[in-house]
């Protein structure tokens, strides 16, 4: 059995602890060793001086005064100006001329760390100083100057744009305005693009009680100067002159351009359309609203500068863009999931890496609307924009929320995040949703809801959404309301499992990762192909060919009976099917959005030496919660304290010799205790130790009830941890298994099907694996650090090879590090590349987080540097999975201000507040993509999700030139259009009557 020994040993001086100069970490700098079997590898870390990137006592508390700062509304960046002033008031050698008394209160360094006042012994000055010229002094100088104004320069930018630092969620953005209703075309009543979509929107809207709970923004005619950022002045000419001419004038006018109608309205119609998205673009950025979405028509995306284009008047999306970078943003993405290629969008920006353009639409190699080359995967910008413009064309019908979801997951918010935007703005077309006659594809509405969520992560929430296309009105109007439900942080609606994912989507998927792969790390975890491979390989790659119409453009566009329609017998079957759907679709609607589950009487379990896991951790969590302003929101709820752990509940998971023997144990001798706890694996234990693992375990079934009754989400801040406990003993500082036991409890009590566990404690949790391992009701999921085995517990069980027995292969997921220094990078690429995917694929009812902090930069016993902001953002994921039921239950952790401030940002993502984004800077090295790639190679087999993850990508786009000729998405077309009704002109539905 793998053997844990922890030795304790003070080593602060006394002045340091007079002054509690080490108070970041909670207990005494202690060292820690892991002692792993017959191996006999010692694994050495230092509570205060962590690795890897060890920090001396003055530098924690310069970390911790930062973090104070920022509580206290100081922006990070502004207090590392404020710190570079400070390093300027130093003498000759480095050190301040008023540091002296400070020093006197500094702790001792660790003999492993070189303290940055210390020289190495050799030639130098009597002090210890080594000499220098005073050219040097002042070329330290200016770089040090240049270095302040850089800071300077980017606490500008910040204070600018980063408004939302440590804030509550603000109401959601709202624009609708009935004059877009008289909008409509006068030749023909029957045009699909029609008063109607709006009107139908609106009253979903109103039925979900939504514009009550929204922030109503008054709406206004777009001026011609804000118009001019992107159109030219005969565009605007153009529209303008359509309220004084006649309808025979008008239809005259639209034969120039493609798919286009007017009216004596269109003009007014357009520019309250394009002042919507304005003036809730700039609310967004002031702070007044969260989010927004504009419910406007005529739609946008295809108009070009100075052509109108496919239904669209002014580019709603392209023309808010311009204002916000004329405003002084550096980073927009755009996302556009119409049906149809917003190439007006594109080449707005294809040149402008201030903007990353993302679209997924139907392609079908150029034969479907609107008949472009450059709508395919391997138009990716040019010049300074090349690498930001991203396309996924789809090349079959058909494709529903499986593909879509992959299609996110895979390529859209990885390279969105990966860009860091400081706005995202979303073309919203729902012309893919199931029963559109436009699109014949799948998509359910309430998938809409969850690729709506899963963007809010970005630009700390700011987020705003703009009505483009859908012309199913049943489906039109349940999508719309479900994304504005979504914005306004209501639960994300329930979701059928995805499946398999439709092969000419994946190679679609793989060309755009292919094409991507040079500019962006979170493409390259695919290898790149062996060219000896390709003739084995080349059936899963797409071409390049382009099939547009051979009559395309036309001298003259029509101006009638050029949209697609259904019979009125597909229609009545598609709107019962959607019906159903709306039906078997739960909207959850919670009283609280979080519980708190907290009792300070589990602080009494501690050991009689200072030790890592002190009641101190709990403590300084709940008091982080309190301070800030968490635990007095309308929308949190304290739970009640003293629930213990029963007999009963205990057994659902460990033996009855296990529940005996740990209670036996509060009626032992201090020596016996003591004794007994030596059998065990890195176990102490007091007097009071099994009394607070009930309530440690108690608390999170607190929780569980709570989510299932009255909150959405929900974190129980207890001790001792659980994961590491076996089913006959305890195990890890681990007495019960929390999180364990809560799964088991929730299909046994509240009758729960599907319960998926993430773990992700630095440390594999071999206790809720072995419990569950033969289990197909029990998803666990551990992201951890190996090492090849050697990192605790030491053990072949944390292997990525380790996948389930029985019933319950394929239902375990590890994901273990053999790299040191992981943090954001490495945890976002494994969550948005298999944990996400695969969860979705489980559909969960329930999701336990096991959420220890170790792998927290700063933490001494994990050595990573996982920050507080990617725990938010992988809560923020987790949440939208399972209804929004999702509880966090604290396991590990040992750096006091990581974990209280990871927890912190937990919680405020649960309960929808504006997250930090992500720093991605990191580079990826080869050892992390070989980490996934393994984990992907043997979890493939068993999950639909992670499909063709492997299959490498040509390094030259030449190698798709290559195989135009040989490889084609016809067959698998034509046979999709044979499994779904056809949409038609209406020209042809009447010539089958008359016949």
């Amino acid at each position: 059995m793998a053997e844990r020994i922890v030795n304790v040993s003070p080593t602060r001086t006394e002045e340091a602890e007079r002054t509690g100069s080490l108070g970041n970490t909670g207990v005494d700098s202690i060292r820690v060793e892991l002692k792993c079997g017959e191996k006999d590898e010692r694994i050495c870390g230092d509570v205060l001086h962590t690795e890897p990137e060890r920090q001396t006592t003055a530098q924690a508390a310069e970390v911790k005064n930062n973090v104070n700062q920022a509580d206290a509304g100081v922006s990070p960046v502004r207090a590392e100006v404020k710190s570079e002033e400070k390093a300027e008031k130093t003498d000759g050698d480095g050190r301040s001329s008023e540091s002296a008394k400070e020093r006197q209160n500094t702790a001792r360094p660790s003999p492993n760390v070189k303290s940055p006042n210390v020289r190495n012994s050799g030639k130098g000055n009597s002090d210890g100083r080594s000499p220098r010229s005073s050219s040097r002094i002042s070329e330290i100088k200016k770089m040090k100057a240049a270095r302040l104004a850089e800071l300077r320069a980017k606490t500008e930018v910040v204070e600018k744009v980063d408004n939302r630092l440590d804030t509550m969620r603000r109401p959601t953005g709202l624009v609708y305005d009935e004059r877009m209703l008289l909008h409509h075309c006068p030749w023909d009543q029957h045009h699909i693009e029609s008063p109607e979509r709006l009107r139908r929107i609106w009253d979903r809207c109103v039925q979900l009680n939504l514009p009550e709970k929204c922030h109503r923004i008054e709406s206004r005619e777009a001026r011609d100067d804000e118009l001019i950022l992107y159109h030219s002045k005969e565009f605007i000419d153009v529209l303008e002159r359509s309220q004084v001419q006649t309808v025979q004038e008008a239809e005259k006018v639209c034969e120039k351009y493609d798919s286009v109608y007017l009216c004596k309205d269109t003009a007014v119609a357009a520019r309250l359309a394009a002042g919507a998205g304005i003036d809730l673009v700039e609310a967004v950025l002031r702070g007044d609203v969260h989010c927004g979405m504009g419910l406007v028509r005529p739609p946008g995306h295809h108009a070009m500068p100075d052509q109108l284009n496919g239904f669209c008047g002014y580019n709603n999306v392209v023309v808010a863009a311009k204002k916000a970078l004329a405003s002084g943003l550096e980073r927009i993405v755009i996302v556009d999931f119409d049906l149809h290629h917003g190439q007006g969008v594109q080449r707005a920006f294809y040149s402008d890496p201030r903007v990353l353009y993302m679209s997924v639409h139907r392609y079908e190699h150029g034969s479907y609307w609107p008949h472009l080359r450059e709508s395919n995967f391997d138009y990716v910008g040019e010049g300074e924009g090349l690498g930001y413009n991203v396309n996924v064309p789809l090349n079959v019908v058909n494709c529903g929320n499986s593909e879509y979801l992959a299609i996110f997951q895979r390529i859209i918010l990885p390279i969105a995040t990966e860009y860091c935007p400081e706005l995202v703005l979303v073309s919203a077309g729902y012309d893919a949703a199931v029963g559109c006659p436009e699109g014949c594809m799948n998509i359910t509405p309430a998938a809409y809801a969850h690729l709506i969520s899963s963007l809010s992560s970005l630009a700390g929430g700011r987020m705003v959404v703009m009505l483009e296309g859908g012309y199913c009105l049943d489906s039109l109007a349940e999508s719309a309301a479900l994304t504005l439900r979504s914005l306004a942080g209501e639960c994300t609606p329930s979701l059928p499992r995805t499946g398999g994912i439709q092969s000419s989507v994946l190679k679609s998927i793989l060309g755009t990762t292919a094409a991507l792969r040079p500019y962006w790390k979170s493409m390259q975890i695919r290898e790149v192909l062996n060219i000896g491979e390709l003739e084995e390989l080349k059936q899963f790659y797409p071409s390049i060919k382009f099939t547009p119409p051979p009559d395309f453009p036309p001298d003259k566009y029509p101006t009638r009976d050029y949209y697609l329609v259904f019979d009125e017998e597909t229609e009545t079957k598609l709107s019962l099917e959607i019906a159903h759907i709306n039906l078997a679709t739960r909207l959850r609607s919670t009283e609280k959005r979080v519980s708190v589950a907290f009792d300070e009487e589990m602080c009494r379990h501690r050991d009689t030496s200072p030790h890592p896991e002190a009641p101190e951790r709990i403590q300084r969590i709940y008091e982080t919660l309190k301070e800030g302003g968490f635990l007095c929101a309308d929308n949190v709820v304290e739970l009640l304290k003293g629930r213990k752990l029963s007999e009963e509940e205990a057994t659902l998971v460990h033996t009855q010799d296990h529940w005996e023997n740990m209670l036996m144990t509060s009626n032992l001798g201090e020596q016996e205790r003591d004794e007994m706890a030596e059998t065990f694996n890195s176990i102490y234990l007091n007097e009071f130790s099994v009394d607070c693992g009930l309530l440690s375990a108690g608390g999170v079934l607190s929780v569980v009830d709570s989510v299932m009754e009255q909150s959405r989400g929900g974190i129980a801040i207890v001790r001792p941890p659980g994961h590491h406990a076996e089913e006959h003993e305890p195990h890890g500082f681990c007495i019960f298994n929390n999180v364990a036991i809560a799964a088991k409890y929730a299909i046994s009590v509240h009758g729960l099907n599907r319960i998926l566990i993430l773990d992700w404690d630095v440390h594999h949790g071999n206790g809720i694996q072995h419990m569950f391992y033969g289990s197909d009701q029990v998803l666990y999921i551990s992201i951890h650090r190996y090492d090849q085995g050697s990192f605790f517990p030491c053990s072949e069980d944390a292997a990525a090879d380790k996948v389930g027995e029985g019933p319950g292969v394929g239902f375990n997921i590890n994901i273990p590090w053999n790299s040191r220094k992981c943090g954001d990078l490495e945890y976002f690429l494994a969550f948005f590349h298999i944990i996400m995917p695969v969860a979705y694929e489980f559909g969960p009812d329930l999701v336990l987080v096991s959420a220890g902090f170790d792998a927290a930069r700063g933490d001494p016993l994990g050595g990573y540097k996982v920050s507080p902001e990617m725990y938010g953002h992988m809560t923020h994921h987790l949440s939208s999975l399972a209804e929004g039921r999702l509880v966090l239950a604290l396991e590990g952790g040992y750096n006091l201000t990581s974990i209280s401030e990871s927890m912190h940002m937990c919680a405020k993502a649960l309960r929808g507040d504006p997250l930090p984004k992500l720093n991605l800077d990191a580079p990826l090295r080869p050892e992390v993509a070989d980490s996934l790639r393994e984990v992907l190679e043997a979890q493939q087999r068993f999950w639909s999700s992670l499909d063709n993850t492997l299959i490498p990508v040509p390094g030259d786009m030449k190698t798709f030139l290559d195989l135009e000729k040989e490889t084609t998405d016809d067959g698998e077309l034509a046979g999709r259009l044979g499994e779904i009704a056809l949409s038609v002109p209406r020209s042809s539905l009447q010539k089958e009557k008359l016949s």
